[in-house]
């Protein structure tokens, strides 16, 4: 399960990507929304898609910053479905 806790705040002044902003300032002060809990469960079809990939040369290969252990259970599982 993933989990992700909302908050929010107003802004005083409207801020650009440019700015010199502490990420504290932006960061203090929040009012607290709720969770957000959902699963990203590999798909059924992941599998065969693979396969029918591999069996026409075209290269897969998986991008994400989840942590190393993670990536290698979603990869076999996708592999030998």
């Amino acid at each position: 399960m993933r989990v992700i806790a909302c908050a929010s705040t107003l802004l005083k002044k409207n801020i650009s990507a440019n700015d010199d902003i502490e990420r504290e300032s932006l960061e203090g002060g929040l009012e607290f929304l709720g969770f957000l809990i959902f699963e990203n469960k590999l798909k059924e079809v992941t599998p065969s898609i693979i396969s029918k990939l591999k069996d026409a040369n075209i290269s897969t290969m998986m991008l994400t910053g989840k942590k190393i252990k993670r990536v290698i259970v979603k990869i076999t599982k996708a592999i030998i479905h």
